[in-house]
């Protein structure tokens, strides 16, 4: 399992990695931060340490030659013991999932009605956000690299929904897993460019449901 850790701020970026990584509570976990250091947006730098042997934008990092299953967390996430274990070990047991998420602050429902101390059983959603989001490798071999037509927001959904469109695999959402994060304002303009991309290319088809 690679930790991907993407940043703006390098320090942020490893005091994230590092609590990340040992609490991680799984064996053979990698972990690495993903310095945007051309600001190239959140998109494009998560794309460079996707292990997959299809083409990017950007050339890939040499910890990542080989085909990882991936865990995305974003640099100001706060994880507690046993975070990713709990998450890979629910998503191992569906082999219907190709992605898994926890409870957090985010602008995702129902994931965002989660809590710290929350007992409900996993469950399969439309997509998670992507501030912490556990990717099979399956996913990454079948579909590619995250698009970058999305710059900052909409990428993560939309992984998630080709998945599902093209290939049938869902998205498991464990309540139980609580990664605290901070949940900004939106990003402009981007936010509102990238959201226009998206539903315009998802409205009129597919809803993700």
């Amino acid at each position: 399992m690679l930790i991907v850790v993407p940043t703006l701020d390098r320090m942020m970026g490893i005091t994230a990695m590092n609590r990340a990584y040992q609490l991680a509570g799984l064996e053979n976990v990698r972990a690495v931060v993903a310095v945007d250091e051309n600001r190239n947006g959140w998109t494009r730098n998560v794309n460079r340490y996707l292990p997959t042997n299809q083409t990017t934008s950007l050339p890939k990092h040499p910890t990542t030659s080989q085909l990882d299953d991936v865990c995305i967390l974003n640099d100001d996430c706060d994880v507690r013991i046993g975070w990713l274990a709990t998450l890979w070990d629910e998503l191992e047991q569906r082999k219907d999932c190709w992605f898994a998420g926890p409870s957090g602050p985010c602008r995702t429902p129902p994931q965002n009605t989660g809590h710290p101390n929350d007992e409900r059983a996993p469950m399969v959603v439309s997509h998670c956000a992507g501030f912490c989001l556990v990717i099979k490798r399956e996913a990454i071999s079948a579909l590619g690299p995250l698009d970058e037509t999305f710059r900052h927001y909409g990428s993560d959904v939309d992984y998630q929904w080709r998945a599902a469109k093209d290939f049938g695999k869902k998205t498991l959402w464990v309540p139980s897993v609580w990664v605290n994060h901070g949940l900004h304002a939106p990003h402009e303009p981007w936010y509102t460019m990238d959201n226009f991309t998206f539903w315009k290319r998802w409205s009129n088809s597919w809803t993700g449901a």
